[in-house]
């Protein structure tokens, strides 16, 4: 699989989603969809190197208080067509609990609740005519969901989708001070710091449920209602062509 990070100044948690092999014997594509943080604090030189690139599409899935709290530095960019569409769930106080105490389990219930917004991205990222940057706060959770939904459709193994995931671990110990920054008051500082660790439990809980009540991402991006013409064209884009 080989080292799929990008080093990006002001950026500590981004990767390439190319460079698996499917279950086929396939190749996903370099530069089309690169998971990552939020972009708050990337220099302009970062930025336009980035677009340089290919960057032509950025996806914010963070809350709106969020955004605002730290301003995504593609957001107005003339090259750039930056969409907020934020990956979230109503849920009472108790409901927030629950999701610091079982993560794995708020990963399902998002996948569950969350077919509107997430049809949405889904939608942009088959129709994105160039490298599309998708990203959450630490890049690990929201992110982790979306990512690990690319690679189920085009038969990247289970395995290689947690090593993915548990990628994060290592990469947020460079921003855990501002991690720390937005815990709750009623959450405990250990909790959080559990809650915010990059445990493949946690995404091997999403992909059990996922395989148990959808069969595979592409049974479920059918119950949201994403079309077969979207799904064939998110899988041509990541897939390499046979023989490349």
């Amino acid at each position: 699989m080989g080292n799929r990070d990008i080093d990006i100044e002001g950026m500590v948690n981004v990767r390439d989603l190319g460079g698996f092999r499917t279950r086929t014997g396939q190749m996903t594509r370099h530069g089309v969809f690169v998971r990552g943080d939020a972009p708050y604090r990337i220099s302009d030189r970062s930025r336009q190197q980035m677009i340089d690139r290919g960057l032509q599409t950025v996806i914010d899935m963070r809350y709106a208080h969020e955004l605002a709290q730290r301003p995504n530095r593609f957001a107005g960019h003339p090259q750039v067509d930056f969409k907020h569409i934020p990956l979230y769930v109503e849920t009472s106080y108790m409901g927030m609990i629950r999701q610091f105490r079982d993560l794995g389990g708020w990963y399902c219930t998002i996948l569950d609740q969350g077919g509107v917004p997430i049809r949405t991205i889904l939608g942009i990222l088959a129709d994105a005519p160039a490298t599309t940057l998708l990203h959450c706060f630490i890049g690990k959770d929201r992110t982790g969901i979306m990512s690990a939904l690319l690679l189920n459709l085009v038969g990247v193994s289970d395995t290689d989708i947690i090593d993915d995931y548990i990628q994060s671990q290592q990469n947020l110990q460079a921003i855990s001070a501002d991690i720390q920054s937005v815990r709750p008051f009623f959450v405990p500082k250990a909790q959080f710091e559990n809650l915010i660790a990059a445990k493949h439990e946690y995404i091997d809980a999403l992909l059990i449920h996922l395989a148990s009540t959808y069969t595979d991402a592409a049974g479920y991006m059918q119950s949201i209602g994403v079309t077969n013409e979207e799904v064939a064209a998110i899988r041509a884009k990541l897939l390499d062509s046979a023989g490349d």
